[in-house]
């Protein structure tokens, strides 16, 4: 069996070192996405609480529209992170993985169910799209939890924690226009509010 050289061995260390010490870059996704979540979701409570009068297909427009958005500012913004010298670190690459997978699957049950929704033409076909707040901050907990784990980011671990506690609520409020509001201050929460301490702390290492 082949051992590895010394220098070998000295270029493995110094890349785990320089992925440990690299920034997560991922903190102007995690407000970008926040705010549009938690745009979309008092907007929501606004239909279903009917202070807003608007129709009720008016809020896949909401939803799908902001999302959508969401997706292309995403891209924009993955461009100028991809050229960022820490964007080849592990962790970077791990937090861009977990989340990409993480707005996959949002996307995917949230059409699934929309289609469903349109098949059955039922009020409560669309009642299923209750569970997408508990889904959404479940996920949000995996993601932050695995990105805190790569990029040596424990400042995340308790933000994963509230998400957990968030799915937990939100499962309780269905079927409450309430829900929405705490889905709204929750994205501030967990998304917006650990966004900027990664802009902070990447900022503090440039």
């Amino acid at each position: 069996m082949n051992t590895p050289a010394p220098d070998d061995l000295s270029r493995l260390r110094a890349i785990a070192e320089e992925g440990r010490e690299a920034p997560l870059l991922g903190g102007t996704h995690l407000v970008m996405w926040g705010c549009l979540v938690a745009l979309a979701a008092a907007l929501h409570w606004g239909v279903a609480s009917r202070l807003l009068e608007w129709p009720a297909w008016s809020l896949a427009v909401i939803w799908f529209g902001l999302m959508g958005l969401g997706g292309v500012l995403s891209s924009v913004l993955g461009r100028g992170i991809d050229c960022a010298p820490a964007a080849p670190t592990i962790g970077n690459r791990v937090e861009r993985t977990v989340w990409i997978t993480t707005g996959a699957v949002f996307a995917t049950i949230a059409i699934a169910l929309f289609v469903y929704g349109n098949i059955e033409q039922t009020e409560a076909a669309f009642a299923y799209y209750a569970m997408m707040p508990p889904i959404t901050f479940g996920a949000y907990a995996v993601a932050l939890n695995t990105s805190a784990v790569a990029g040596a980011a424990r400042r995340l671990v308790p933000f994963a924690v509230l998400s957990l506690a968030l799915a937990a609520v939100t499962v309780l409020m269905i079927g409450d226009p309430a829900q929405y509001l705490v889905v709204a201050a929750g994205a501030l929460l967990v998304s917006v509010v650990p966004g900027f301490l990664q802009l902070r702390a990447e900022k503090a290492g440039d």
